[in-house]
């Protein structure tokens, strides 16, 4: 098996339903609010008295939360550029489910780097292959 190889059906694992949808797949609470969204790519920007800013690609400001937790959330909801989420009232599940979400990425990541380590034993460009992956199943961690 070739690197290639190895990243497309890594790629192709994940797509076909192995994939958890966040926030979907992690919001236990129901008591939430709606936000709206611009269906457009988000990026984090500067901190400004507390609140963060998201920004579009062109810097525009798009959405400013309250706080870096729900700045993550928003962007880790995101990820398929829906029109609208749901977001906990409750800061402290906004947290709780922020950092499910996490511990599941970081779980993928480890289980890419497990995977070729055993593939390529002599290769140390695991974790390149691993952002690779990521890059392509448009998943980030904050």
């Amino acid at each position: 098996m070739t690197e290639k190889n190895f990243v497309l059906k890594q790629i192709e694992f994940y797509e076909s339903g192995n994939l958890k949808i966040f926030p979907t797949d992690f919001l236990k609470s129901e008591k939430c609010k709606e936000l709206q969204l611009p269906c457009k790519t988000l990026v984090l920007g500067p901190e400004l008295f507390g609140a963060y800013e998201l920004l579009d690609v062109d810097k525009v400001t798009q959405i400013q939360a309250s706080n870096i937790t729900e700045a993550k959330y928003i962007l880790y909801a995101n990820r398929a550029k829906p029109k609208k989420i749901k977001i906990p009232v409750d800061e402290s599940e906004v947290l709780k489910v922020v950092k499910e979400y996490e511990k599941y990425l970081d779980s993928i990541v480890r289980k890419i780097v497990e995977d070729y380590k055993s593939i390529f034993p002599n290769s140390n460009k695991s974790m390149e292959i691993a952002n690779q992956i990521f890059s392509s199943l448009k998943l980030k961690r904050y």
